[in-house]
């Protein structure tokens, strides 16, 4: 099945299968098409054709066999396949950033401003303590009206 589903011509023949007069046909070859996208370890080969094709199919995908209201099987897996084509694009988009910009070029966090970085979580400041604000209470921290 993986040198199947690693053969370009098998991929193309799908694809054409999926354009076909007959809606039985088309959804068959669905069932194999979505192995090809599915698949973990694409092959270069079909990554191109699938990124290439990525706008096409998606917007074939989006209307194809919208009619199968019963079957939430096929709309789950359909859902699928769309999201995993619209992603193929983006992570090759991701892998080229990331290569053409190396770490060292990216630009150190800074410390936002205005944020006092001398207050310490946990100890009452001075304002606090006269108020008894964050003070236990007790007899000394009561307020008397």
């Amino acid at each position: 099945m993986m040198r199947y589903v690693s053969d370009v011509q098998n991929l193309m023949q799908m694809m054409n299968l999926l354009k076909d007069s007959s809606r039985s046909i088309q959804f068959e070859a669905f069932t194999v098409f979505k192995v090809f996208v599915a698949n973990p370890n694409k092959p270069k080969p079909i990554v191109d054709i699938l990124t290439n094709n990525r706008d096409k199919l998606l917007k074939y995908l989006l209307d194809f066999q919208n009619d199968r209201d019963d079957d939430e099987q096929f709309k789950e897996e359909k859902a699928v396949i769309i999201k995993e084509i619209s992603l193929l694009g983006r992570e090759q988009q991701q892998q080229q950033v990331a290569s053409a910009a190396p770490a060292a070029m990216t630009p150190p966090l800074q410390p936002q401003q205005g944020l006092n970085s001398s207050i310490s979580i946990g100890q009452p400041t001075q304002q606090a303590a006269a108020s008894g604000v964050g003070q236990p209470p007790g007899p000394a921290n009561r307020n008397i009206s």
